[in-house]
């Protein structure tokens, strides 16, 4: 069991949800976060509890501007569109990055690591994607795709327990393999506390288990 600890994670829904349903993170096996010592913070509030030892560790999405701060990656996720199943783009074989032209798009907000990923597509490719919402939660983006009101791009693991139960699809962009990279966020220090260490610990033993991208069997599945 962990001590009190100050854990502070940017909305990474897609595994660091995981990791908490694991329990091994968790002191008192509570189902409220007021009783959990993990919370979550948007990346910039992270990093400044960090600095003033509110936080001990954050997991959050890479490059982190911060030379006072240790990093280390620990995880690529691949991003992957999704839409309704009933969309026109979920009959085809193939999705091609013209295919997006006049699209309405849900995706993650403005200035985020995971956003920097898809504008550098959007950039290279030449389009202007339509945004109809930005939100910071991957929750957010699936369930607004399901109604209907626009297609977005997520990771693979986010997404991939509706792809399963036929409530979503998924595909690649054809020519692209888009990825986000996340990493332990902590002050540098001579020594890590207990909490902190138990963390990473807990983490590696989970991380074998996240599906941050398709499997062999799988990608067949998947739209290349």
């Amino acid at each position: 069991m962990l001590d009190s600890g100050r854990i502070g994670f940017s909305p990474l829904r897609s595994f660091t949800g995981r990791v908490r349903r694991s329990s091994l993170l968790r002191k008192d096996g509570g189902q409220g976060l007021s009783r959990d010592p993990l919370y979550v913070s948007v990346c910039e509030r992270c990093i400044a509890e960090l600095r003033t030892g509110v936080a001990d560790l954050g997991l959050l999405t890479l490059p982190i501007d911060a030379p006072d701060l240790v990093k280390v990656p620990v995880l690529q996720e691949e991003l992957l569109l999704v839409t309704e199943l009933k969309h026109p783009l979920a009959r085809q074989k193939k999705i091609v990055p013209s295919d997006l032209i006049r699209q309405p798009f849900v995706l993650f907000e403005n200035g985020s690591n995971t956003r920097r990923v898809l504008d550098e597509f959007f950039l290279k490719e030449h389009l202007e994607p339509r945004i109809v919402m930005e939100t910071e939660n991957v929750e957010i983006i699936k369930a607004m795709v399901k109604t209907g009101l626009g297609i977005g791009i997520v990771p693979y693991q986010a997404v991939l327990p509706e792809v399963t139960r036929r409530q979503l699809f998924c595909s690649r962009i054809a020519g692209y393999h888009l990825f986000r990279e996340t990493g332990w966020i902590y002050p540098k220090m001579s020594r890590l506390p207990r909490t902190v260490s138990e963390v990473l610990n807990a983490f590696n033993r989970v991380r074998p288990k996240l599906q941050v991208a398709p499997s062999e069997e799988r990608r067949g599945d998947i739209a290349r």
